[in-house]
């Protein structure tokens, strides 16, 4: 496999695993929030919490990030 395909291959794996892992912290709210009885500060700190996680991941570009810090070798 030549050196774009597998650039485009990474890029692909990296967007489908970002949208997979922001779907599943909506899974997670589903879960654990689902009817919200009894809603208090601790479940609202949560829900922001995963609000501003899915905000960043949604944000989160590989071309933000060098290749270097993703793939470094000790």
């Amino acid at each position: 496999m030549n050196k774009i395909k597998q650039n485009e291959s990474l890029k692909k794996g990296f967007y489908m695993a970002k949208e997979e892992i922001i779907n599943l912290i909506y899974d997670l709210q589903d879960e654990l929030w689902g009817d919200r009885k009894g809603y208090n500060s601790e479940m609202r700190a949560q829900m922001e919490f995963c609000k501003e996680l899915r905000k960043k991941l949604s944000n989160f570009s590989l071309d933000a990030i060098s290749q270097k810090s993703v793939f470094h070798k000790d």
